[in-house]
């Protein structure tokens, strides 16, 4: 997770990471290790913008950095 400025992630109605640090948006700045429950997980970001541009970039993988095969997701 990555974001510019300060963000949050929720997974599932619990936070799981908060930064109120400024930053930049960069694949991988920003690690969170979570378990993915089985079924459809609702996933929300929050990034509060300071100065310049506006942004964000998310991706999950396992832990070695591949994608799983089974995810599915959509945008609501």
């Amino acid at each position: 997770f990555g974001a510019n400025d300060a963000g949050k992630l929720w997974l599932g109605g619990t936070l799981v990471f908060d930064s109120g640090k400024s930053a930049q948006a960069i694949v991988d700045d920003r690690v969170v290790d979570i378990v993915l429950p089985k079924g459809k997980t609702p996933i929300l970001f929050k990034v509060s913008n300071g100065l310049f541009k506006w942004a964000f970039v998310f991706r999950i993988t396992e832990p070695d950095g591949t994608v799983p095969d089974d995810l599915v997701y959509t945008l609501e």
